[in-house]
């Protein structure tokens, strides 16, 4: 088993610890409570951490899995800010001149009754 693979980019812990190899990810969710190694966004984290240094899928798996576990119940706020910040009020115009002009075309249901 290869434990010493490393993620792309290392993953920022809320303990202010950096999780850098695949040992350290496995380390940081042997040493979490039980109640929290049970639920499913770690345990799908933990296969997929052992399938990744067994060497059967790919390091990038364990990683997604991770952050996905560490992130799990705090939404995706987290991930819009950013996108809003970068496209802003335009886009928000489009989308909404977009939706209105979907709203008026004609529907099945026009057409049936």
């Amino acid at each position: 088993m290869a434990w010493s693979r490393a993620f792309d980019d290392p993953i920022p812990c809320p303990t202010a610890r950096v999780l850098i190899t695949l040992h350290d990810a496995g380390h940081y969710a042997a040493a979490l409570p039980r109640a929290m190694q049970k639920r499913i966004d770690w345990q799908t984290a933990a296969e997929m951490l052992i399938l990744a240094a067994q060497g059967q899928r790919p390091v990038m798996f364990a990683d997604i899995a991770m952050r996905r576990a560490l992130h799990a119940g705090k939404g995706r706020a987290v991930f819009r800010a950013k996108s809003r910040n970068l496209i802003g009020a335009p886009f928000r115009r489009a989308q909404t001149q977009l939706n209105a002009s979907w709203s008026a075309r004609p529907t099945i249901l026009n057409w049936l009754g």
